[in-house]
């Protein structure tokens, strides 16, 4: 049957579902063009942290995984730390779900291994306009394993093994957290500043942690006493910055 043979009733429900279709259409290329330009100014954004590595303090690392690409890391080790196995502590930059770089916790990072003679491991993880926040939280954790599996190489105590997150990273590290401690790979304590916390499950998670954290006191990273800003930086759970740095 012909368009022309139809009757008005259903000419009109014709004409209105070819509208839609239409509109639909042009919808999904507008937003497509919208989504793309905004992962490009995400991109840019994130681009203008990135320092070279002439600049960086730590030593880049790709973590290699079996089935996936590799997790990008900039490691901080302390000066005259070769013998000791020492606490690692990693830490997971903010930025929105969308922005932010681990070499803006270079300065940081740094300061942090120095002062609390500690293995640092800064976690570049892909942000959510890339990939899902899932994928980024399966990257710190897979992180953290290999951390924990290269213990010895690396010189780290896989007994004392903490993270610290900011903002939209303190997200990304609660999520890490909870997964580690349903695989069996606990932390021995996780920081948590000026955190995100909408849609974190309530699941209970940390009771094993908190558990850790009592039984590895003295593997925890020390802090001179009588140095009120150590003390300082301790409690806020960050390293000051230097001006005009990281």
């Amino acid at each position: 049957m012909k368009f022309r043979d139809l009757s008005h009733k259903w000419k009109a429900v014709v004409i209105l579902l070819s509208t839609l279709s239409v509109l639909l259409a042009l919808f999904n290329v507008g937003f497509g063009y919208v989504l793309d330009a905004y992962r490009d100014n995400c991109a840019q954004q994130r681009s203008t942290m990135k320092k070279a590595n002439a600049e960086l303090i730590g030593s880049r690392l790709d973590i290699p995984r079996e089935h996936d690409n590799p997790v990008a890391v900039n490691v901080y080790v302390p000066d005259g730390s070769d013998r000791e196995a020492l606490p690692v502590i990693f830490n997971i930059h903010g930025g929105g779900f969308v922005a932010g770089d681990a070499d803006a916790l270079d300065t940081q990072s740094d300061r942090i291994s120095r002062q609390w003679n500690a293995v640092v491991v800064s976690v570049n993880y892909t942000t959510a306009d890339v990939k899902p926040i899932d994928y980024g939280v399966r990257e710190i954790t897979d992180a953290v394993r290999y951390f924990h599996d290269h213990a010895e190489e690396y010189h780290v105590n896989p007994k004392a093994m903490y993270m610290i997150g900011y903002s939209a990273g303190a997200y990304y590290a609660a999520e890490a957290a909870r997964a580690l401690e349903q695989g069996n790979c606990n932390l021995s304590g996780l920081i948590l500043c000026y955190p995100w916390t909408t849609g974190l499950p309530d699941t209970g998670f940390g009771k094993q942690l908190a558990e850790n954290a009592v039984h590895s006191r003295r593997a925890r990273p020390h802090l001179p006493e009588g140095d009120k800003l150590h003390r300082r930086d301790e409690r806020r759970g960050i390293g000051s910055r230097r001006p005009g740095i990281s």
